[in-house]
């Protein structure tokens, strides 16, 4: 299995792992929402931007109208979007110039998708409205768009994983 089909079956995991744990209902896995946040996840990527809003596309600029754009009217009723951009690598901040050399020569090597899953859950479990979203009973779907993209941090260009987690309810 590649790095992005392990992070995408990590996160599904995690997040039945606490909506189980939090006495939910796990939730299934939907290819229309993981569509629908793939494109939400190139769009922030290739407009420069990290928002549950697009300002760049009107025809997709909320949530609803991603819904609409990709034909998902009908299909769910309510649906909620998590976001999350985050290191893939460990150590990401460097000081040192000779550290930054000698990274330009060996690359870090990627964090395991396990240990950067847990992290991503973590961070969407300790804000309030992605809690919200993790723990709804109401969501019996969900889906994920990936992207590993490189990010210039302190003069490195790093590893960065760019993830949209929308949820849906269909009856």
């Amino acid at each position: 299995m590649d790095y992005m089909q392990q992070i995408k079956t990590e996160i599904f995991n995690l997040t039945n792992e606490v909506r189980v744990r939090f006495g939910m209902q796990p939730v299934a896995y939907s290819n229309y929402l993981d569509r629908m946040g793939q494109m939400h996840t190139n769009e922030m990527y290739t407009h420069k931007f990290f928002l549950h809003d697009n300002p760049y596309c009107k025809k997709v600029e909320t949530l609803f109208d991603r819904m609409e754009y990709c034909g998902l009217i009908g299909f769910y009723d309510i649906v909620g979007e998590n976001l999350a951009d985050y290191p893939a690598v460990g150590n990401a901040i460097q000081i040192s110039p000779i550290v930054q050399l000698i990274k330009n020569i060996n690359p870090q090597q990627l964090l395991p998708a396990t240990n950067i899953c847990k992290n991503i859950i973590k961070g969407w479990y300790n804000s309030p409205g992605h809690r919200a979203n993790l723990l709804c009973p109401d969501y019996n779907y969900v889906g994920f768009g990936l992207l590993l993209y490189p990010k210039e941090c302190n003069g490195l260009k790093i590893k960065y994983l760019l993830v949209t987690q929308n949820f849906g309810r269909s009856r």
